[in-house]
């Protein structure tokens, strides 16, 4: 997540070349072992809206310094915030090495997860730079694009991008129940996200599960809680 309010993020051309100057496919192999695949967008390939067009933006230092010339923004330092258990802080360092090709200091604040989700109390989370933020979602749309509208600014939307289009996609998609033109709201949405470069995806990531024969397991919809009164006898 790149903030949109602080300078010189609030240069689109600036968070166009931290997006380039990241190397995705590298975080995945080093912080991850390859054992999950690349997004590419907001909502993962499954679920409704996914937007399966959405362009792959390849680790290009060499075009992100380009950008950074063009923008004024050469010599830039800032702050990498982050949770500080091993994997996350493992991305963090790839991101850090990716961006000083770029000619781009980063330095790197691993938080406790206490102190760091308390970012989310109103307006603490102002003057933070670059995150790296973990979200834990369900299989409808909106409980994902529900983080990125306006109103979420100081709360959860800690890139602080604002845009009226999304805000009001969001509540049309909310109150309709025909799926397809739900999913074109929410495709259109994701398209407005990759125009700000606020965002720069990861992973969607992966839960796995192990469980006797003799069970039929119950897990939430969202994929990682186990529903332990809901067993069945297989």
């Amino acid at each position: 997540g790149i903030n949109v309010d602080k300078p010189p993020f609030d240069n689109n051309k600036v968070r166009h070349a931290i997006r380039y100057g990241i190397d995705i496919d590298a975080i995945i192999a080093g912080a991850w072992s390859g054992t999950v695949s690349r997004a590419k967008t907001l909502l993962a390939p499954q679920l409704l809206g996914h937007w399966a067009d959405a362009p792959v933006y390849p680790y290009d230092p060499a075009k992100a310094k380009a950008l950074l010339e063009e923008a004024g923004a050469t010599d830039l330092k800032c702050t990498l915030t982050c949770l500080n258990d091993a994997r996350t802080q493992a991305e963090a360092q790839i991101v850090q090495a990716n961006l000083a090709e770029a000619g781009v200091t980063v330095s790197i604040n691993a938080m406790d997860p206490g102190a760091y989700w308390d970012l989310g109390t109103p307006d603490k989370s102002k003057d933070l730079e670059l995150t790296i933020i973990p979200y834990s979602s369900k299989t409808d749309p909106g409980f994902q694009t529900q983080w990125f509208v306006s109103s979420q600014v100081t709360i959860w939307n800690w890139q602080r991008w604002k845009n009226p289009e999304f805000d009001k996609l969001h509540a049309e998609a909310g109150s309709i129940t025909d799926p397809e033109e739900r999913a074109k709201k929410y495709i259109r949405m994701q398209q407005l996200l990759d125009e700000s470069a606020s965002c720069i995806w990861i992973t969607h990531g992966v839960h796995d599960f192990a469980h006797a024969k003799s069970l039929v397991p119950a897990i939430l919809p969202n994929g990682n809680n186990w529903q332990y009164r809901f067993f069945k006898p297989a």
